[in-house]
């Protein structure tokens, strides 16, 4: 790939690239994703996140899984990326978020109908002062999942739908991670690094839990141990680690419980 045709790329004399703008940011994510594709291709090595996922939101019909989910024509698809040039890279990227975008607000149900098992139900009130709603676990769940540069600490495996439609918060409904842990639904994850120490078969891998009932009890494991995560939660302040201080709160509430702090500070 010419990384000089993009103006909002710097070349300097020692290798080095500076990147800058609206257009080097975008520039900067797509260097990133091909970048993270040919280390694991070219050298085995593999970086935080699922780059093939990433790809897959970009490129219809050009990434292919197996029945585990992991990606069976990778040198391909990094071929595809390379060929490709980073303008119309980053312009199949850009368009996979807006139809992503475009998705969950024609997914958005009327304001009258807000209440009935959607994101503005309070889901736990702690300490009789703080009444939390799904639609804040949401966020606080997508922090710790949809993590900027895809450095999750656990990556979703599968899930199960809530047997109640009304569990479901219409919003968030073509994401099973977000609408899948309410009622007597379940979304199961696994960590990211037990995953790709076991060539990406989450067969062998734990198989953590994550639902209603767990939540619930995670909001006040993590308001008794993180105090500061919550406090940032509480106050609309709240990014990836909070979101993974929360998430191992409702997976390993024991541990916390017991250590007085997470499994991954």
């Amino acid at each position: 790939m010419k990384v000089t045709e993009i103006k909002s790329i710097e070349v300097h004399g020692d290798g080095g690239m500076s990147f800058s703008g609206s257009q080097g940011v975008n520039t900067y994510k797509a260097y990133l994703l091909v970048s993270a594709m040919g280390l694991e291709v070219n050298s085995g090595i593999k970086s935080d996140g699922d780059a093939w996922r990433c790809a897959q939101r970009a490129f219809d019909g050009v990434v292919q899984f197996d029945e585990i989910g992991r990606c069976t024509n990778k040198r391909e698809v990094l071929e595809h990326c390379q060929a490709l040039g980073y303008d119309t890279l980053i312009r199949l990227i850009n368009e996979g978020d807006e139809r992503s975008a475009k998705r969950a607000k024609n997914a958005e149900p009327p304001k009258e109908r807000r209440g009935t098992g959607d994101t503005d139900t309070v889901v736990q009130s702690i300490g009789g002062v703080f009444d939390i709603t799904k639609e804040q676990v949401i966020e606080l769940i997508s922090c710790a999942i949809e993590v900027p540069g895809c450095m999750q600490t656990f990556l979703v495996h599968e899930s199960r739908e809530p047997t109640n439609e009304n569990d479901i918060p219409s919003l968030y409904k073509e994401q099973r991670y977000l609408s899948h842990c309410w009622g007597d639904g379940q979304v199961i994850l696994v960590n990211k690094d037990e995953l790709y120490e076991n060539d990406e078969d989450p067969r062998e891998c734990e198989l953590l839990t994550l639902n209603e009932e767990g939540i619930k009890r995670g909001l006040n494991v993590f308001a008794k141990y993180c105090k500061s995560d919550f406090k940032d939660f509480i106050t609309d302040d709240a990014d990836a680690d909070t979101g993974l201080e929360f998430l191992q709160c409702c997976l390993f509430p024991e541990y916390v419980e017991r250590h007085g702090h997470t499994v991954y500070g």
